[in-house]
């Protein structure tokens, strides 16, 4: 059982107005502001890695490097894949974005977070595929080589994966795990 709040006491005409003698002796500080909004910090996420996405899109996603040819770099955007992902990060972030001014059906949160999931899983057979490109490009020059000039010109030729697929594996991720947390928070 807690005490009434006592009345706020007026002063006499000697004592000073002041803070003290005006407000009533509370025994529990009020609650902090922040406490009563919700953290936005989960779409604010949501909203940044759609937007990751959809320019992981547009950066190259592999180049290859041979003799004789020089380099040769494949954007995302050279075929439909690279569209696809851009489309969905748009739509991942503007999922985001509309979670920041209200609530959505859990259905929607749970569909653009397996479509983030859905981008990483396009970017990581596409890493496999590259890989396994070259791998197979090599072992057919090296067959019925009987001089070593194509063995010496698979070992010539290099590969890399480009910043495009690796920032959609982790813009997924973090898209999807981002999306997760917010409808977790509001259950």
């Amino acid at each position: 059982m807690t005490a009434p709040s006592q009345p706020p006491v007026t002063p006499g005409p000697a004592e000073p107005y002041s803070l003290t003698n005006l407000m009533p002796a509370s025994e529990t500080p009020p609650p902090p502001a922040t406490a009563a909004l919700p953290s936005k910090a989960p779409s604010w996420t949501a909203l940044g890695a759609g937007v990751a996405i959809v320019i992981g899109s547009f950066l190259p996603w592999g180049s290859v490097t041979a003799p004789f040819v020089g380099t040769v770099t494949v954007f995302g955007t050279d075929g439909p894949d690279g569209w696809i992902t851009a489309a969905v990060g748009a739509l991942v972030a503007l999922y985001g974005g509309m979670t920041l001014r209200r609530r959505f059906p859990a259905v929607l949160g749970v569909l653009a977070a397996l479509a983030g999931l859905g981008v990483t899983g396009v970017a990581v057979w596409k890493i496999a595929e590259l890989r396994s490109r070259i791998a197979d490009t090599r072992a057919e020059l090296a067959e019925d080589d009987e001089f070593g000039f194509a063995s010496a010109l698979a070992d010539a030729v290099h590969a890399r994966v480009g910043a495009g697929l690796w920032l959609l594996v982790a813009a997924g991720l973090v898209a999807a795990v981002s999306i997760v947390y917010g409808l977790l928070r509001r259950r």
